[in-house]
């Protein structure tokens, strides 16, 4: 047999010996179940209350609300076109030369 298979079972026997004095000077002790008390039943919550909503006519509502979402996000989506326009201007106007800064042939 190799030599490390002995010190590996060698090992394993030491190991199982130190369990066993480990548990042979330990007394028994009984672990209790901790005693519950009984549960008591859930109170259940208020309900919500929302506030009425004035009656529309079904498909009129639904249309006056997708097109007033997407005249929101077409307003959105125009500030992020000119702020992304004047980032770029302003990036550029840095990079190109100005009367001061011309560059030299």
């Amino acid at each position: 047999m190799q030599l490390w298979m002995r010190e590996r079972d060698q090992l394993i026997e030491q190991t199982r010996a130190f369990v066993e004095g480990i548990a042979a000077a330990r007394p028994a002790v009984a672990i209790a179940a901790p005693a519950r008390e009984p549960a008591k039943p859930a109170e259940l919550p208020r309900p919500i209350e929302l506030p009425a909503m004035p009656a529309l006519a079904p498909g009129a509502s639904e249309r006056a609300e997708i097109e007033r979402r997407v005249a929101k996000f077409k307003a959105q989506q125009q500030k992020f076109r000119e702020a992304r326009e004047a980032d770029y201007h302003a990036i550029f106007s840095k990079t190109r030369p100005q009367a001061g800064n011309a560059a030299r042939r």
